[in-house]
């Protein structure tokens, strides 16, 4: 199961009134992962489709060296 997937799934789960534990142990992520997500959609203008179109873009593209 790919990221997008698991984001999707977890809305939709937290939008079922599922505990952020039990959607953890569902989609075999760390809870504070979930947590991290399900904020990040409520705070975005766009919803999970924006946030998701945000997720696909920092994904893209090198990452930098650290120093």
């Amino acid at each position: 199961m790919n990221q997008i997937t698991k984001i999707t799934l977890a809305w939709e789960l937290f939008g079922q009134d599922i505990p952020r534990t039990r959607i953890a142990q569902r989609l075999e992520v760390n809870r504070e992962t979930i947590g991290i997500w399900i904020k990040s959609i409520q705070g975005h203008s766009f919803g999970l489709r924006g946030f998701i179109d945000d997720y696909l873009k920092a994904k893209k593209g090198e990452r930098t060296k650290g120093s």
